[in-house]
């Protein structure tokens, strides 16, 4: 059995087999050029009908690559993504470029749609979840929370009408309560709700507050008291008392079952429904932060629930 052969190509060498490709594997036939010569016709080839490519082997060779991309420069190869690692192949597009062109595909409205099919899919899903997971992710939302983009955003937002709605449902729930709660007791939220006060929007609002307070408590008188020790008590009650949540100096007579919450006739502006209170307490939510459990607010403190109904009951039989 032969163990070499002679090349019909340029060099025309005796060779072992092994350096001549298969024609024909199950019949044992090999071609008769060498895999050097055959190499050497395919590059001829190559470069007769792309003469650019020359120029792009020798590139190759010094490390550098013309980018296909809008810039065209010649640049390392450094500067261009893997398109295969293994093999060495790197993306016709410099970096740059492909982040242009990515950029201007993620505005067009194909884009667009493909991110957003992308998004609802489970895996779009799942690899959202990892990345808000991930220390990037986290920064990156730290960053654009503070950023005046996102700022603009919001407040687009809390202006629309769905915003609103989405905002007022927030806050009337018991972890919205305890955060506004919270604000209204931090030195921030004190300072910002003074100068409120102070200011033409805080004065109007105040007043038509005044207003809304002496209609309530008309419709809320009760029958059980003397009405001038009542409005007495109500105006002066509070002095040399301290606060009933806190304990500092009372300044403030308070309606332990807000007057809001009531109904017309269930005598809700009662003595038995007036306690001493200090400004800080009685501001923007100062009760739901110390005083009724779990913050849920008075229809949760026990005793009170007893006391509206013996209210109301005594309203109906009058």
């Amino acid at each position: 059995m032969k163990t070499t052969k002679k090349c019909t190509g340029p060099c025309g060498k005796t060779l072992g087999l092994d350096k001549f490709g298969w024609r024909l594997k199950k019949d044992n036939r090999r071609m008769s050029i060498c895999r050097e010569c055959r190499n050497s016709e395919r590059r001829e080839l190559t470069l007769s009908l792309n003469p650019e490519r020359e120029a792009q082997l020798q590139l190759r060779s010094t490390g550098r690559k013309k980018c296909t991309g809008p810039c065209g420069n010649v640049k390392p190869r450094t500067e261009f993504n893997w398109a295969n690692k293994a093999k060495g192949w790197v993306q016709p597009k410099c970096r740059d470029c492909q982040r242009e062109v990515n950029r201007l595909y993620g505005a067009s409205e194909k884009g667009r749609e493909a991110r957003m099919k992308y998004g609802a899919s489970e895996k779009g899903r799942e690899a959202q979840k990892r990345y808000i997971a991930s220390e990037k992710g986290k920064k990156v939302r730290r960053k654009y929370a503070v950023s005046p983009k996102n700022k603009k955003a919001m407040a687009d937002y809390y202006a629309s009408p769905e915003g609103t709605a989405v905002r007022r449902k927030y806050i009337a729930s018991p972890a919205g309560k305890r955060r506004v709660a919270r604000y209204a007791m931090s030195p921030h939220g004190k300072e910002t709700m003074r100068k409120y006060r102070q200011s033409p929007a805080g004065k109007e609002s105040s007043l038509k507050g005044q207003i809304k307070r002496r209609a309530r408590k008309k419709e809320q008188l009760c029958g059980c008291c003397d009405p001038n020790e009542r409005e007495q008590t109500y105006v002066a009650g509070w002095m040399d008392e301290d606060c009933y949540i806190c304990g500092a100096p009372a300044n403030e007579t308070d309606h332990v079952i807000p007057l809001a919450v009531g109904k017309p006739g269930d005598g809700l502006h009662c003595l038995e429904n007036f306690r001493p209170i200090c400004r800080d307490c009685n501001g923007a939510g100062g009760k739901w932060y110390t005083l009724w459990p779990a913050n849920l607010g008075w229809d949760e403190s026990p005793g009170w629930e007893e006391f509206l109904t013996s209210k109301r009951a005594l309203a109906v039989a009058t």
